[in-house]
């Protein structure tokens, strides 16, 4: 009995440790996580929350959105062989009121600073999408995005709620992670 009660309290340990592992993960100042899931059916379906970090600390959580470009996107590169559209491998933030839904908006309405994104993989099913941005001032960083290019280009993912203050002392890295899955 007392091997049994003993293995019960190593393995809620382990537990315990791999729960604060995923929870505060090392080494991150600020972190912006927004999940899109993905579900093709007759038609593309999204959706998604954006976490906020700030120094190590949760700020809170915002709704993400696809834009039309991004339902095309995806779509074409699925099932149109001859696609040849660009990556989108670029994350912007900027300061601009988008206060209203609008899939059809192709950029952020006041962007601030736009940059090439490492790609990663956090599972299969998941694609990811880091940059941490530095300031030159003082900001309240209220939209996000996902473009296909360095100047101009066309949105694919977007939110419009954030609010998020930093100075010139700040640093924000935004992880852009999206959840395909099929059924």
């Amino acid at each position: 009995m007392r091997k049994i009660v003993l293995a019960s309290l190593v393995g809620l340990l382990c537990v315990a440790i791999a729960v604060f592992a995923v929870c505060y993960p090392l080494g991150y100042r600020y972190t912006l996580i927004i999940n899109e899931n993905i579900a093709v059916h007759d038609a593309v379906e999204s959706g998604g929350i954006v976490y906020v970090f700030k120094n190590g600390e949760f700020v809170g959580s915002w709704e993400n959105n696809m834009t039309d470009a991004g339902d095309d996107a995806i779509n074409d590169r699925l099932f149109n062989s001859s696609w040849t559209g660009a990556v989108w491998n670029y994350i912007a933030i900027g300061t601009g009121d988008g206060s209203a839904e609008n899939k059809s908006r192709t950029s952020l309405v006041t962007e601030i600073d736009r940059k090439q994104a490492e790609f990663y993989k956090p599972t299969d099913a998941q694609w990811g999408l880091n940059y941490t941005f530095s300031f030159a001032g003082d900001n309240t960083i209220t939209e996000a995005g996902i473009l296909n290019a360095a100047a101009d280009g066309t949105m694919a993912f977007y939110v419009w709620t954030l609010s998020v203050s930093v100075t010139s002392a700040d640093t924000l890295k935004i992880s852009w992670v999206g959840t395909t899955s099929g059924y």
